[in-house]
C-alpha cells in the first residue's frame, strides 16, 4: 500500500471562459493557468523481484482538484476568475527499481490517471528512491 500526492500546472490561452480575448497575461502569449493536486491510495504488487532489480505495478483510487484562473471582465474592471472542481480518480503505475541496500531503492517511475468523464489525465514519469519499510 502506498499514500500519493501528486501536483502540477501549466499554462494555456482560455478563449471558453474567459470573456477578455485581448487579455495576454503571460511572457509565453497565454491567459490562463491551469493546476492539478492529486491525493490517492495505491495497491501495488512486486510482480518481479530478485537481489538487484524490481518491477512493481500498481492501482488505486484518490481525488483530483483542479484549478482554472484566467482573465474576466465586468463593466469596467478587469480581474482573474478562478474555477475548481474535485473528481474521482484512479491512478495506475509501474515502477522499476535497483536496490541499493536491503531498505533502499532508487529507480524509475511513470503512471497516469484515469478519470471517468475523461480517457487518461496526468501522464508522469520521473526518477525515485524509495525505502522499504518492514
Amino acid at each position: 500500500m502506498t499514500a500519493n500526492y501528486l501536483a502540477g500546472q501549466h499554462y494555456y490561452y482560455d478563449d471558453v471562459l474567459s470573456n477578455d480575448p485581448i487579455s495576454i497575461g503571460y511572457p509565453n502569449r497565454t491567459n490562463s493557468t491551469a493546476e492539478y493536486r492529486t491525493t490517492s491510495v495505491m495497491y501495488k504488487y512486486r510482480l518481479f523481484d530478485n537481489q538487484l532489480f524490481s518491477i512493481v505495478p500498481g492501482a488505486g483510487a484518490g481525488v483530483l482538484t483542479h484549478t482554472r484562473e484566467y482573465p474576466y471582465q465586468e463593466e469596467r474592471k478587469s480581474y482573474n476568475r478562478i474555477s475548481s472542481w474535485s473528481d474521482l480518480v484512479f491512478p495506475v503505475s509501474l515502477d522499476i527499481n535497483y536496490k541499493l541496500s536491503s531498505r533502499w531503492q532508487f529507480g524509475l517511475t511513470g503512471g497516469f490517471l484515469i478519470h471517468p468523464d475523461y480517457p487518461i489525465l496526468a501522464l508522469h514519469a520521473g526518477p525515485r528512491l524509495s525505502i522499504v519499510l518492514p
